[in-house]
């Protein structure tokens, strides 16, 4: 059986006891900087830019779900948030 360990960086982007993004592609999609990535996640930086290295080298491809945050995040972007929402800082 070859199950990712648990705790690996795919299964904190993706797996539902981590982040729970929808692939690792809309992740680093939209996330940029290396140390903050490590800090968030607990693991080193070099870690981080090992995968980050395979998304820039073309690896990882957006999964195409119903869930994409990619999608979700860009359409927030352009259009705001949905009517009934705050953003966390407005009180």
């Amino acid at each position: 059986m070859n199950t990712p360990h648990p705790y690996s960086v795919p299964n904190l982007i993706t797996g539902k006891l981590g982040l729970n993004y929808c692939c690792m592609f809309g992740f680093f999609s939209i996330f940029k900087q290396t140390a903050v990535i490590a800090l968030r996640l607990g693991v080193d930086p070099r870690t981080i830019r090992v995968y980050k290295a395979k998304f820039k080298a073309g690896e990882y491809e957006c999964g195409k779900k119903d869930c994409c945050m990619k999608k979700a995040i860009t359409e927030i972007k352009l259009t705001g948030l949905p009517k009934g929402l705050k953003h966390v800082d407005t009180p």
